[in-house]
């Protein structure tokens, strides 16, 4: 199967998957959808980290790549965590309101700093002359 093909058939998979089973979860929103959708975007953010991993050549953004892919982990696990009804405790739930924004203010942080390390070379500061 072509490269161009296979291509195709995966898109095609992900918008039939997408357009079929997200009314089938927003109709039913049970927990096992909540956990399922949880466990597909994790293993989406893992796919598209290990992706950037082998496609980039530079220590240093693939470094950067790793750490986006990780706080994108720890934001899904957390978020499903955050919003679990089994939750019952007021200080864990509270710790995990707070801990939210740890990786929402991160992920835009990290990626301004993966912008401004492409078309640099490794012994060039990352940072731009003030």
């Amino acid at each position: 199967m072509s490269i161009k093909k296979r291509g195709t058939l995966t898109i095609l998979a992900s918008l039939v998957s997408f357009f079929v089973l997200g009314p089938i979860a927003n109709l039913t929103w049970d927990a096992p959808v909540r956990i399922t959708s949880t466990m597909l975007f994790c293993a989406l953010c893992i796919l598209w980290t290990v992706g950037m991993m082998n496609r980039v050549i530079g220590r240093r953004e693939k470094r950067y790549f790793v750490f986006l892919g990780l706080f994108m982990l720890l934001w899904l696990i957390e978020r499903a965590v955050k919003f679990s009804p089994f939750l019952s405790s007021e200080r864990v739930e509270r710790m995990l309101w707070y801990g939210y924004y740890i990786p929402i203010i991160l992920m835009p942080l990290l990626s301004l700093m993966l912008a401004l390390c492409f078309g640099k070379t490794e012994k060039e500061k990352v940072h731009p002359k003030v």
